[in-house]
């Protein structure tokens, strides 16, 4: 089917009838697939009397296939016959046309008469479409499987019709199973899985030296630590496994050395053309032909028409004697896709070195323009993915794989519908069935044992950690302190001083004495208080000598004389008081008052105010005076 030299075929119908036409080729075409003539009618059974791999029809042409037809189907492309039907078109050729006549509608979901949607469809076509609802197929179904370890798969967004594009882990990243191999679009540079891949599952890479084959241009050998490019792991191992099945696995590295000769032992390339094996140069004889070892006796890839094998033995230095196992096909696949017997793209050749086309390249140079991811290990929740957006696994997600997510990424789409996982939901709900429970329990341990749980705990919780209880002393608090003593107004009637001179006095006092009633002191024997205070602070950082004493205001028995004496002096006649100028009024049985009785104004009150009749009369006679 997909063989340089068997890809094409002629078939011709003499009938003039589609239906026989059609039955002809599709019973060719059953040929290319590797189906065989339906010979016995036991093992074959058919539905109808005869099955399109008939060796011959009957008047009726045929229109169903035969069990034996698709057991022959399912072995072919189990073994990679449809190595160049990977790449399905978008669309159809010539694309849909609303009256060509030919209907494009393939299912319930339209209506080829007016070319839209049916009544209540979302959707006709599409990977995320269900043909059967003609709804969209919820979020997080996935639409495209991951087909290798360096491929990812495509999740449905519940929106779109079509799954999202084919996306890949980044090149140049090592890959996932093999991480001594790397990842170039989309596939692993694994040996032993490529040997598998041929052989079948005792294949594995051949020893090392098989690889200088390669330098010689033969059928025996052409052109590890491998990396995904491309979407596909550069694994030998994983190469070996394809080609020959599970025993396949890398040969000897002086297998490799088969790779100079350029021949079918060893080669780096086979031109379809001239059928011409191409030789490797030294530095790229392990990124030439692959060299596989296996346990299998007959190829796990390919028809055997169009796949070949060839076999060199080695004797190494040391007395070691070493199989290397090549294969060689005219497969022709998609334009990336290259020969399944050659060292796939991403395979170890060397330090921060894979193979790309054939050539032992520098890895960081090879993906230097391609996106990163940030952080580039997407915090070991995820890998990379080859547009450099992290493609995490359920239950992570962010940009960077670092908070709690669906999974996926903003390419693929969400892995897992409703994986969100909100931290702050589950510690609430944990904590809540934990308070619940052990109110349950203190409750429980109350009527059965008459004590709560919780107290015994935190006694038991306090001894455990030495936490011994602060004791403090408790004692009663000190009465408020009373009013302070108003001792202005009696002060300023014993010593005749206005308000703000016994303020500035009781300024300098060092403590407040007791409130208490001035006795009453006779004028001529009154004497000031004593300046030194009756409270002395032991205890303070004032100073303990007293204050100076303020002047005191001379006694009126001395003032008088002083006034009598400059009287006579200035010829003004003065006016014997009668009494002392203070005084003190009588005590009484309910309080003792001090007042003033000095002062300016007269004694005598003033008269009353002339009425407005004797002003007029008055004012006449005062400006006579005055003139």
């Amino acid at each position: 089917m997909c063989s340089y030299d068997f890809s094409g075929g002629v078939d011709m119908e003499h009938s003039k009838q589609a239906a026989y036409v059609a039955a002809t080729v599709a019973h060719e075409m059953g040929h290319n697939f590797g189906m065989e003539h339906d010979i016995s009618e036991s093992e074959c059974r058919c539905p109808a009397s005869e099955c399109i791999m008939s060796p011959a029809t009957g008047i009726t042409p045929p229109t169903f296939w035969s069990e034996c037809s698709m057991r022959a189907l399912q072995h072919s492309l189990s073994r990679g016959m449809d190595y160049c039907l990977r790449n399905p078109p978008d669309k159809a050729f010539g694309g849909a046309r609303c009256g060509n006549g030919i209907s494009a509608c393939i299912n319930k979901c339209c209506n080829p008469a007016t070319c839209q949607l049916a009544e209540g469809a979302v959707c006709a076509s599409g990977e995320c479409c269900d043909l059967k609802t003609c709804q969209m197929l919820a979020a997080t179904t996935v639409c495209r499987h991951a087909t290798n370890e360096c491929d990812l798969p495509e999740y449905c967004d519940g929106q779109m019709e079509h799954c999202p594009a084919d996306f890949y882990v980044q090149d140049g990243h090592s890959c996932p199973d093999h991480p001594d191999d790397y990842c170039y679009n989309g596939f692993c540079g694994s040996r032993d899985a490529q040997c598998q891949y041929i052989w079948g599952p005792t294949g594995s890479n051949a020893a090392p030296a098989c690889y200088d084959l390669n330098l010689y241009g033969s059928s025996g050998g052409n052109c590890g630590f491998d990396y995904c490019y491309n979407g596909f792991c550069g694994s030998r191992d994983a190469q070996c496994q394809y080609i020959w099945g599970p025993t396949g696995s890398n040969a000897a590295p002086a297998c490799y050395d088969l790779n100079l000769y350029g021949s079918s032992g060893g080669n780096c390339g086979f031109v379809h053309e001239s059928s011409r094996f191409l030789p490797c140069d030294r530095k790229d004889v392990k990124c030439g032909r692959l060299h596989c070892i296996h346990e299998n006796e007959k190829l796990a890839f390919g028809d055997p028409s169009t796949v070949y094998t060839a076999y060199t033995g080695l004797q190494l230095r040391s007395g070691e004697e070493v199989a290397c196992r090549v294969v060689w096909t005219k497969y022709i696949g998609r334009k990336n896709e290259r020969d399944p017997g050659m060292v796939p793209d991403g395979a170890y050749c060397g330090k921060d070195e894979m193979c790309v086309d054939a050539k032992c390249q520098n890895r960081t140079a090879k993906v230097l323009m391609a996106p990163k991811c940030d952080p580039p290990s997407c915090n070991n929740a995820g890998i990379c993915n080859n547009m450099g957006n992290c493609h995490c696994e359920p239950g992570y997600g962010g940009p960077s794989c670092a908070i709690p997510g669906p999974g996926g990424s903003v390419n693929s789409g969400p892995a897992v519908e409703g994986g969100v996982i909100h931290v702050g939901f589950v510690v609430f709900w944990l904590l809540l069935v934990l308070t619940i429970a052990f109110i349950g329990a203190s409750i429980i341990v109350k009527r059965k044992k008459d004590f709560w749980l919780h107290k015994q705990i935190w006694k038991k919780l306090k001894k455990a950690l030495k936490i011994e209880k602060l004791l403090v002393p408790i004692r009663k608090a000190p009465p408020p302190p009373g009013p302070p003593p108003i001792r202005t107004a009696e002060l300023n009637a014993i010593w005749g001083d206005t308000p703000s001179d016994a303020s500035r006095t009781t300024r300098h006092q060092q403590s407040v004495p007791p409130s208490f009633s001035p006795p009453v002191v006779p004028c001529s024997n009154f004497a000031p208080f004593p300046s030194k205070p009756s409270i002395v602070h032991s205890n303070s950082m004032r100073p303990t000598a007293p204050p100076p004493q303020v002047p005191q205001r001379p006694r009126s028995d001395v003032l008088q004389a002083l006034y009598a004496e400059k009287g006579d002096e200035l010829g003004i006649n003065s006016v014997k008081q009668e009494s002392p100028m203070y005084c003190v009024p009588p005590e009484s049985a309910a309080a003792v008052k001090i007042g003033r009785a000095e002062s300016f104004r007269p004694v005598q009150a003033p008269p009353p105010p002339p009425h407005s009749s004797e002003v007029l009369l008055k004012l006449p006679l005062k400006f006579e005076f005055l003139i």
